[in-house]
């Protein structure tokens, strides 16, 4: 969403700028929800045609998976908070919410007035306030500011609500479209559900994800969005490795078929000066390449793990496996501790994570190229693509 109109209104009512980078603004070099400012007009009603101009500016922050967690003014003042639980569920804390405990009422102006404000705010040891992180604790800037956010939320509990009802925004986990009325957000080509960590309706690709059709970025959702609503796409922590260069995998030949750094040295990443046809056909092959390289490793890593699992504390773990703990289950608790204890299961996860980049990559030159053509996120080398209409 980049303008909303009032029927049939020359003017919007508000517009949103977004990072877009590449392509003259129009690329995929960045994530597609990352979202830079809303600018609104305030001057009329929302039930009223805007006057052509838009005098509120509010800046979004957002984290790693891009969740909307501050919005501050035009000046940089901070103007609300949001947290999320791991699936999205949100909670607002409006400026005024000084102690943190979801509502804004006489406990928050009492803590103010004494200078016992806490987290965020908590300028010095004592707590006294410093709302505006201008350095200037208390002053009258402060004041205003947590009056004015104070006589807008008084009384309104942030559980379950994206943001105040004078900040209005709707921008939130992951960047999604939340929608306040069902308490659910728009995703592109469904609707997903926090409170219960599951989508709406079915898979539109079927069982690209797995064998549950409702079930949201295979249950990693600290580090996988999806933000087309079709499958996970991105592996963030994984792919943040990739680059930088922190893990043992990296380092690993077999996972990289042909050497030369993360992911072999292939160009994963959309060129946004290339046609975008012939980057999808390129980034199909390399998803190939990439899926059925992760599926022999991944064969290979199950071999290690159940190895490990039997050899206990004679093993690369160094630790007898709890009872009834799996073999997954151990090796995933070695290799938090342990990251070069199991170097082929390192090598899947890498692979895996090129495969991932891959098949978003084609997905966005596909999708630019107007053919919709949707990868088969399915391990392994792919017997063709999938062909979907986006509408």
């Amino acid at each position: 969403m980049v303008a909303t109109f009032r029927n049939q209104d020359a003017s919007p009512k508000e517009s949103f700028v977004y990072h877009a980078a590449g392509l003259g603004g129009r690329g995929g070099s960045s994530y597609i929800d990352s979202v830079i400012l809303r600018d609104r007009d305030t001057d009329e009603p929302w039930t009223s045609a805007s006057d052509g101009a838009l005098e509120e500016r509010r800046f979004y922050c957002q984290n790693w998976r891009a969740d909307v967690v501050a919005v501050t003014r035009s000046d940089g003042a901070p103007w609300e908070f949001v947290r999320y639980s791991a699936y999205g569920e949100p909670t607002v804390y409006p400026l005024a919410d000084v102690n943190r405990d979801g509502t804004v009422n006489l406990d928050d102006l009492t803590a103010f007035g004494m200078g016992t404000t806490t987290g965020d705010f908590a300028a010095t040891p004592d707590g006294e306030p410093d709302i505006d992180f201008d350095g200037d604790i208390g002053s009258s800037a402060d004041i205003a500011l947590f009056m004015d956010s104070y006589d807008a939320n008084t009384g309104q509990s942030g559980k379950g609500r994206m943001s105040s009802a004078e900040m209005g925004n709707r921008k939130g986990y992951a960047g999604y479209e939340w929608d306040q009325v069902i308490g659910m957000s728009h995703v592109r080509h469904r609707v997903y559900w926090a409170e219960i960590g599951r989508w709406k309706r079915r898979d539109p690709l079927g069982y690209v994800d797995g064998m549950s059709v409702y079930e949201y970025v295979v249950s990693r959702p600290v580090s996988r969005v999806d933000s087309f609503g079709l499958f996970s796409e991105i592996e963030i922590i994984d792919n943040w490795n990739l680059r930088s260069g922190d893990t043992a995998s990296i380092a690993a030949g077999r996972a990289q078929p042909g050497g030369g750094g993360a992911c072999g040295g292939d160009a994963l990443n959309v060129d946004p000066n290339a046609d975008p046809c012939t980057e999808s056909s390129r980034l199909a092959k390399l998803a190939d390449k990439w899926c059925g390289t992760a599926a022999v490793l991944q064969t290979d890593c199950n071999t290690e793990c159940r190895a490990a699992h039997s050899e206990g504390m004679n093993g690369p773990c160094g630790r007898w496996s709890r009872p009834g703990e799996t073999p997954q289950q151990y090796c995933k608790a070695c290799r938090s501790v342990k990251p070069s204890a199991l170097p082929t299961c390192n090598n899947a996860a890498a692979a895996d994570a090129c495969c991932s980049q891959a098949q978003t990559g084609q997905l966005t030159s596909g999708l630019r190229c107007g053919k919709n053509t949707i990868p088969n996120p399915m391990k392994g080398p792919s017997p063709g693509n999938i062909k979907m209409i986006v509408n």
